[in-house]
């Protein structure tokens, strides 16, 4: 009986064991957070840094053209006007549609919601 005892208990402590073991391997730590300010301590770039970066943007293709940038958005807007509860996450299907400089157009899918709460009360805003 004392000997059923014992192996019963030394099971029972080898178990414990190693789940304490395995609950503190399973925890990893989290990572620290960034602190928002330490951007703001860096020092300002020197003139001709900020210079150099300013002409390296502008030769990017974004910002070669200055004329507005023609697209369609196509969408079932009636649906979405319709949506005037504040408390509404829907999120509804389009399409925005670019001619690129080929001539081609490009497609791309969206997801369209209302503006804020106070836009969604019919009487403040009669189109969304």
């Amino acid at each position: 009986m004392k000997q059923r005892f014992a192996s019963a208990l030394a099971v029972v402590v080898v178990c414990a064991a190693s789940q304490i073991s395995f609950a503190q391997k399973a925890a990893p730590a989290a990572p620290p957070k960034k602190n928002p300010y330490v951007k703001l301590s860096e020092p300002w770039p020197e003139p001709d840094v900020l210079l150099a970066r300013r002409t390296e943007a502008e030769k990017r293709p974004l910002f070669e053209k200055t004329d507005p940038l023609a697209f369609t958005l196509t969408a079932d807007f009636k649906t979405i006007n319709k949506d005037r509860r504040p408390e509404s996450t829907a999120h509804y299907p389009g399409i925005i549609s670019v001619t690129d400089e080929r001539g081609r157009e490009q497609t791309i899918k969206v997801k369209l919601s209302p503006r804020g709460h106070f836009r969604r009360m019919a009487r403040n805003c009669s189109f969304v």
